[in-house]
């Protein structure tokens, strides 16, 4: 980090009332955003995020902040941003994440129960006509992101350049699986649903319990779209058992959807979004020299040849078998 963006940062602290804080450094991630968590002389805690890079979404991020802040959601409350240098102080919601509890032995139930009440509460109440100016996450989108594993993975695994015609196919059999996802009831998406983005809160009641954060790429979307980010996690083993009676109580509350159609979105939709993460480790590796995220293909694969046995997607499972056969699905060296 530069002296002259710790000046800025120093000087939006001060600004917002901070000024005597102690300022230490909680994390960073894998886009362009740094945290650190304040704590003022009488004890007092809030979370600054620097998203010191350009493109990073600062008005989105307050904007999904407000509309959860709004649904009763246990989103952070905005305590102060600067959408031009791109700083926002956020209360301190602490740092028990999924991920974190989940190591720490606790049952995984619980924790996976309360976040599938926060999405069913979600689905809900959210009102889609009052958020039309939302991004959509369309068809042509996803065909677009699940390309990075043509761009990144298939190359360095194949040693050699995806072919026209081999494209063409991939397109081809991707948009006929897409269709399903036309009759799909929209609502909402958070995008990155998982447990390392989920915070435990176990003083709140309810579908309180579950505190979100890094949801600035919320849009438009099928519904079953964060469940999938739920229960189909590249960093997490999450057991069958557990998703299938998780799926079930949320249906339960869905009375007027197909369960079997739902479920064909549900694995179409698996199947683009762990498509694209392959992809997008794999980019990890090859462009920023990030071999961290290798350790987790392997589940990755799991989750998608997991999907790939549906019906729906007869077409992407013959493209696999064809072109990155059962022994090409490896960890990229």
């Amino acid at each position: 980090m530069t002296e002259a963006r710790e000046v800025l940062r120093n000087h939006f602290i001060a600004r917002n009332g901070w000024a005597h804080a102690n300022v230490s450094f909680l994390a960073g991630d894998c886009s362009h955003r740094h945290y650190y968590r304040l704590k003022s002389p009488s004890g007092e805690t809030s979370v600054l995020m620097d998203a010191y890079g350009p493109d990073e979404k600062i008005e989105e991020f307050v904007r999904i902040t407000l509309l959860l802040n709004q649904l009763g959601c246990s989103s952070p409350k905005i305590l102060g941003y600067d959408s031009t240098e791109r700083f926002i102080l956020l209360e301190d919601l602490g740092d028990a994440t999924f991920t974190y509890c989940l190591k720490e032995g606790l049952d995984p139930f619980p924790l996976y129960e309360t976040a599938i009440d926060t999405l069913i509460h979600i689905h809900q109440n959210f009102d889609i006509s009052k958020a039309m100016d939302l991004p959509t996450y369309s068809v042509e989108e996803m065909l677009n992101k699940s390309s990075l594993f043509l761009e990144w993975y298939y190359p360095a695994i194949q040693g050699k350049e995806v072919s026209t015609d081999i494209k063409k196919e991939w397109n081809t059999a991707w948009r006929q699986s897409f269709e399903i996802l036309e009759a799909a009831p929209k609502t909402i998406i958070l995008r990155d649903f998982h447990v390392d983005n989920l915070l435990w809160l176990k003083e709140r009641e309810g579908y309180q319990r579950c505190g979100l954060l890094d949801f600035q790429d919320a849009a438009l979307g099928a519904q079953a779209y964060d469940l999938v980010s739920l229960f189909e996690d590249a960093r997490q083993d999450v057991s069958s058992d557990l998703t299938k009676k998780l799926l079930e109580r949320y249906l339960s509350h869905f009375p007027y959807l197909d369960p079997e159609a739902f479920m064909a979105q549900y694995y179409t939709l698996g199947a683009q979004r762990i498509t694209r993460i392959i992809g997008v480790f794999s980019r990890m590796l090859l462009q920023n020299s990030r071999d961290h995220y290798m350790k987790f293909l392997p589940r990755a694969w799991k989750w998608l040849e997991n999907d790939l046995k549906h019906d729906n997607l007869a077409g992407i499972r013959c493209w696999f078998d064809t072109y990155v056969p059962t022994e090409k699905r490896s960890v990229i060296t």
